[in-house]
Parts: C-alpha cells; structure tokens; sequence
C-alpha cells in the first residue's frame, strides 16, 4: 500500500513539473515574439532560445527553433576595434553600449547588436575616452566599430609658488658694495653741510663787521654800496646756514643707512 501511494505521489509531481515547464515554455515563446517585434532581438532571442528546450512541448520546440533560425538571419553584429595613437591595436581597454559594459568586446569576435541607433564608448587609463553614435541596420553583419584613443595633452606647468620661486643669494661683497656706497654718500653730504657753514660764518662775520662799523639805522631808506653789502651778508648766512642744516640731515640718514646695512644684513639666503 506505502509503495503504490508513493508512486502515487512521483507521477502527481512529475505531472506537476511538466505542467509548469509547459507553462514557462509557452510564456517565453511569447514573451520572444513580443520582443522580437519591438526590435530587441538580443532579449528575443534568450527567450527563444529558452522555449527551444527539449523539455518544451515537441510543437513549441519546433516553432521556436524557427523563430530562432530567423532572427540569428536578421540580427545585426558588430565588430570592435580600438587604436591607439601609433596604430597599435587596444585590447585592454573597456567598451560599453549605452553605458552598458560588453564584457570581450575587443576580442575580434562579432557582437550581436539590436538594430537602431547606438552610443559606444571606449574607455582606457591614461586616455581620454572615445565616444560615438552609431546607427545598426537590420540584417547587418559583422560591422567594424572601430576609434582611435587619443593621448591626453601634457598640464602646463604651474607657475611657482611664493615658497617655490628660487632664492636670491646676497653676498657680503653686495652688502660692504651698498654700506661703502651709502657711507661715501654720507661723507659728501657732510662735507658739503661742512661748507656751508663755513660760508654762512664767513657772511656773518662780515655783517658784524658792518655793524660794529656803522649803525644798521644809517641804510633806513638808503640803498648804498655799503648798505647792499651789508644785505647781501645778511642773506647770505642765513641761505647757507640753511642749506647746511639741510646737507647735516641727509649725512646723518645716510651714515645710519649704512650702519643698518652693515648691522642687519639678511642671511646668505632670501626668499621673495
């Protein structure tokens, strides 16, 4: 009795099985012609191939195989080929077709394509990528895709940086050259100051001169050679006594200059 009941059950679930491959068989061979007739054979033809099992129903086996001998006629392939820049062929570069990655498309062997209009990209390290659009007939074989990478241009080089502009090397020569320069310039400053102090004493010796020999009220009104001396001495002290003051100052600043320069002199090394 176990064993009839058991037998039972294998032949219900063998049923079962062939009723649900039936099924599928007659879903795919569907599901082909629905996508043959939308173009998209690629998909068509997995379906077809699907319902062409032996485990298909001997009919549906048969119409499929059909169906499949068809499209494998009208279904378009392509080739792909990639260069680079000396005309040496690429295979280790990537393709995709509409950002779908074809896993050995450079291999040589054709591709099997839906017809219509296709965007293909080449894509390699240390290249810029490759794109086009293609269009693929129906019925067309073993078309040549094929590009050429082109090498990326060089980056100019950027200007340096502050840290990175080369030094500038001061010497001490340069630094006694600017010292002796701006102490020479001092000393000649000084002297010329000197000068005109001794000038501005030498016309105010002369006004004493006049005012201990003649009263200064005596010129009032009067312009005589004795009065327009008298003028020109007064003057005369006091332009020099000036220009003197004037020679003092700059001496003084350039013999500082110089102190300072010979003092704190930069390091043999500066950057800017």
């Amino acid at each position: 009795m176990r064993i009839v009941c058991w037998a039972l059950s294998v032949s219900m679930l063998a049923t079962s099985a062939r009723a649900m491959d039936k099924n599928e068989c007659l879903a795919a061979a569907d599901e082909g012609q629905e996508l043959r007739d939308a173009s998209k054979l690629a998909r068509a033809r997995a379906a077809f191939v699907a319902c062409s099992r032996e485990e298909c129903p001997p009919l549906v086996v048969k119409q499929c195989a059909a169906w499949l001998v068809d499209l494998d006629r009208t279904m378009p392939t392509v080739i792909f080929a990639l260069r680079d820049a000396r005309g040496a062929d690429v295979v280790d570069a990537s393709v995709r077709l509409d950002g779908e990655l074809l896993e050995g498309a450079l291999a040589g062997a054709p591709v099997a394509v839906d017809p219509g209009d296709h965007t293909v990209r080449f894509e390699r390290d240390r290249s810029a990528p490759l794109e086009q659009r293609v269009v693929v007939r129906l019925g067309e074989k073993n078309r040549l895709i094929e590009g050429t990478l082109v090498e990326p241009r060089p980056k100019a080089p950027e200007p340096p940086s502050a840290i990175d502009k080369p030094p500038i090397v001061r010497s001490y020569a340069e630094r006694n050259t600017i010292a002796i320069a701006l102490g020479g310039l001092a000393a000649a400053a000084l002297g010329t100051g000197v000068y005109f102090n001794l000038a501005g004493r030498n016309a105010a010796d002369d006004a004493a001169r006049f005012r201990s020999a003649n009263s200064p009220s005596a010129c009032a009104g009067q312009m005589s050679g004795m009065c327009a001396d008298w003028s020109a001495a007064v003057d005369a002290q006091a332009r020099d006594a000036t220009w003197g003051r004037v020679f003092y100052v700059a001496g003084g600043v350039l013999a500082a200059g110089a102190l300072v320069t010979l003092l704190f002199w930069p390091s043999r090394t500066v950057h800017f």
